[in-house]
């Protein structure tokens, strides 16, 4: 007979069976599969997107607001959830080339999730305290108020939020890539169905976001901008001088100008004012300009200005600045004034539309327009000015604030074109794609800051961070006594329109290396793709900032420009400047 086995044995052999089961389970837990995941997520995707926010957290040049703070968390997360999702399948991979096994008994596996939680957890609350803190710091640096702490909470919960949606969209795209590849793999190779599928699903994302999204917000900017180029201002009328565009005489009619060329031509002093500030007799200043039409391209624009310097016999001035504007022909009227007030009127000015874009959207929709403007201006003029007998000629200076000083700079193609055809020149505020700016901060002298670089030991150029570095460099060093013709490069070591760049997705630039901002928070790093989100989002509340950080310099320009025209007056009557510009400035 065969051997009698018992209930307790059978029970005993299914016990073990089940125990080896469960050993053999722990056993191979081997990152097999997709690696360890949170209700169906990538869990080095999750943890990494988590650390990630407590970057985004970090200081950047000035004091975030709630949605500011959204952006950057929502956007650096996805960033973090992609860049550890994909190195988790990377890991998951060679695990099973190298068969690589981890035993982990589940009873410390359990402890050890619940001990990783609640250090994330801790690591989220301890960032956003710190964060908070910073926020206070740096809005003394800046004299920008920070969000209160309940806005700023309610600005991450929000960039969770749009994590989330990201997160969300991402899925649903690879759900159809995969479903896609399938289909395409009954009829294709195991090869070509994933390219396929890829340019099948970018394909139509493109078509989608150019008909559904991009082309509709894009038209619905320029006919905005349109209608408000023509809309007229309540606090401003057409000018009574010849001396003025849009005046008695002018080939430029007032209602053509554009409601930013009309401001240009109707504020800014009359001789009597500058005459009362300066206690002496002064000139009429000439102010001309001309608006985009529609059958006007760039070059003839720029033949209606020269048409009125003409008109207006403004050759017979001693200075005459080329000023280019930004986007909907938004002209410094801080630089304008300085100008007149320092020459006693006996100067001009030349600038022109060339869009119908407000600054914020032509500076992310419109590249080449004020580069291509800046130099038709730039040329026209000139061109006009080589037929002057050459002790006839007015002193051409060149000028432009932000994106008019990318579109002034367009006009020189190095900076010894610039030296050579200026008498003077400064540049407000430069953003750093500017290809001039580049070619001069990759000139600079060894040791000095990218924020205030030296150049040729300041001969010629001169890059300042306040006015007060005109005569010394950012050190206090000594420079070499000023030649003409004289540039300043006027840039706020905390104005993100200088130092926002797509570089700063993947390459730390000089300026954070160096951390010399005397305006900047010290905890201000760089990290791959948050920072440029982060300096990105602080563009937007550049003008939010009072004069002498951000991108708000105003009564900075005058003595900038006393320095440039040789120091005409003295520093007392700088200040006089300053407050009458400021007691006559109206909003543009």
């Amino acid at each position: 007979m065969g051997s009698q086995v018992s209930g307790a044995d059978a029970a005993d052999a299914l016990s073990a069976a089940a125990r080896g089961r469960r050993e053999d389970a722990a056993a191979q837990l081997s990152l097999r599969g997709h690696g360890p995941t949170v209700m169906g997520l990538s869990g080095t995707g999750l943890t990494l997107a988590l650390a990630m926010s407590w970057v985004a957290l970090s200081p950047s040049l000035l004091p975030r607001s709630g949605w500011a703070t959204a952006g950057s968390v929502g956007l650096s997360m996805a960033f973090g959830y992609l860049v550890g999702t994909l190195a988790q399948r990377m890991w998951v991979r060679i695990s099973r080339v190298l068969t690589l096994v981890v035993t982990i008994d589940p009873r410390w596996g359990r402890g050890l999730r619940t001990a990783w939680f609640a250090v994330l957890a801790g690591g989220t609350l301890l960032s956003w305290v710190l964060n908070y803190r910073r926020q206070i710091d740096l809005q003394e640096l800046v004299a920008v108020r920070a969000a209160p702490f309940v806005v700023q909470l309610l600005g991450l919960v929000l960039g969770v939020a749009i994590f989330a949606f990201l997160l969300g969209t991402g899925t649903l795209i690879a759900a159809t890539w995969r479903w896609t590849t399938r289909r395409l793999s009954r009829i294709f190779t195991e090869w070509v169905a994933p390219f396929l599928a890829t340019a099948l699903i970018v394909g139509l994302a493109v078509a989608v976001g150019q008909g559904v999204i991009i082309r509709p917000v894009v038209e619905s900017v320029y006919s905005s901008a349109a209608a408000v180029n023509k809309r007229p201002w309540s606090n401003r009328v057409a000018p009574t001088q010849t001396t003025r565009s849009g005046g008695p005489g002018s080939n430029e009619a007032w209602d053509t100008l554009g409601a930013q060329g009309q401001a240009v031509v109707s504020d800014g002093p009359r001789a009597a004012e500058i005459s009362r500030v300066s206690g002496a007799p002064a000139m009429e200043p000439i102010r001309v300009y001309a608006g985009l039409r529609d059958g006007r391209d760039l070059s003839a624009t720029a033949e209606a200005v020269v048409r009125e310097l003409d008109r207006t016999n403004a050759w017979a001035r001693r200075y005459l600045l080329v000023a280019t504007g930004v986007g909907a022909g938004w002209v410094d009227e801080w630089s304008l004034e300085s100008i007149e007030y320092l020459t006693g009127g006996n100067c001009a000015s030349a600038s022109m539309q060339y869009s119908y874009l407000p600054s914020g959207a032509a500076y992310i929709l419109d590249r080449t327009g004020p580069a291509q403007a800046g130099l038709a201006l730039w040329k026209a003029v000139k061109q006009r000015w080589n037929e002057l007998p050459a002790d006839r000629r007015p002193k051409l200076l060149a000028g432009g604030e932000s994106l008019g000083s990318y579109g002034g700079q367009g006009a020189f193609s190095s900076p010894q074109d610039l030296l050579d055809q200026v008498s003077g020149a400064v540049w407000v505020g430069t953003p750093g794609f500017t290809p001039l700016w580049r070619q001069f901060v990759a000139e600079r002298r060894e040791g000095s800051p990218e924020i205030a670089p030296v150049i040729d030991n300041g001969r010629h150029v001169r890059f300042i961070t306040t006015p007060d570095e005109l005569d010394h460099d950012f050190y206090g060093g000594t420079y070499e006594p000023w030649q003409y013709p004289r540039v300043v490069y006027l840039q706020h070591a905390s104005d993100p329109v200088v130092w926002w760049s797509p570089e700063l997705i993947w390459k730390e630039p000089d300026w954070m290396r160096e951390a010399v901002g005397r305006d900047v928070a010290a905890g201000v790093r760089w990290m791959p793709w948050v920072s440029f989100w982060q300096i990105g989002f602080d563009v937007p509340a550049a003008l939010d900032a009072p004069p002498g950080h951000g991108h708000q310099y105003s009564s900075e320009v005058v003595p900038v420009w006393n320095a440039v025209l040789g120091y005409p007056v003295d520093a007392a009557q700088v200040t006089r400047i300053q407050a009458a510009i400021a007691a006559n400035e109206k909003p543009r």
